[in-house]
């Protein structure tokens, strides 16, 4: 056989594995955990599950079998799951064919883990249906819709906002007024003639001590 051809076989093989995924999962379904918790694997055409098993975060292993087509529901008879730092692993023998991320649940309701175009998203369930990630979409629209809003708000905002001169204002003390209407004296003007007037009544009694001494010297 051409070793083309038998490239081509082979990779066709393995994306047509590969294809097979985990697409749902329940961690803390409503009521008691023991008999309600479940898996949903997806694959677009029909598969034997032959060989493959589920491995959970403690290695739990779960042999599958049967065939399917598009979803895959497979509900577990006791409580094999835990509500917090779970993961869930697909194997076909040895192979790791998908594993979902490191997931929590503390809610108590019917919402569940869903895949979504690489992600993981927290919905109701859509056990053995397609998976609500139209939602999420509208959640990443409406939340950029909603960004979107906020900055036109603060750019209009921000438009009307007009810079204003800051202007100091000198005050004389004189002019400066109580509320009872009396002037506030300027304290360091009366000081400077204070200052002043003593200087001018040392040098008086300077020379009239100095006048006395001549007078005395003449005696």
């Amino acid at each position: 056989m051409n070793k083309k051809v038998v490239f081509l076989l082979i990779v066709f093989s393995i994306c047509f594995v590969s294809a097979l995924r985990i697409n749902e999962f329940e961690l803390n379904p409503e009521g008691d955990d023991s008999g309600n918790e479940w898996v949903e694997l997806y694959h677009w055409d029909k598969i034997d599950l032959t060989g493959y098993k589920l491995i959970n975060g403690d290695g739990g292993e779960i042999e599958l079998s049967g065939s399917f087509e598009e979803y895959f529901v497979y509900t577990f008879k006791k409580q094999w799951l835990d509500n917090k730092d779970e993961k869930i692993f697909l194997y076909k023998g040895e192979e790791l064919i998908d594993e979902t991320s490191l997931d929590y649940d503390a809610q108590n309701n019917a919402k569940t883990s869903q895949y979504c175009s690489g992600e993981w998203i927290f919905e109701e369930n859509t056990k053995g249906e397609e998976n609500l990630c139209e939602n999420e979409e509208e959640n990443k629209e409406e939340i950029e819709k909603g960004q979107q809003e906020n900055i036109e708000e603060i750019e209009i905002t921000g438009a009307g906002i007009k810079n204003t001169e800051i202007s100091t204002i000198e005050l004389n003390p004189k002019n400066i007024k109580t509320e009872d209407g009396s002037e506030i004296l300027d304290k360091n003007k009366y000081s400077k003639y204070g200052i002043g007037i003593f200087c001018v009544l040392i040098c008086f009694l300077f020379i009239l001590k100095k006048r006395k001494i001549k007078k005395n010297e003449f005696r």
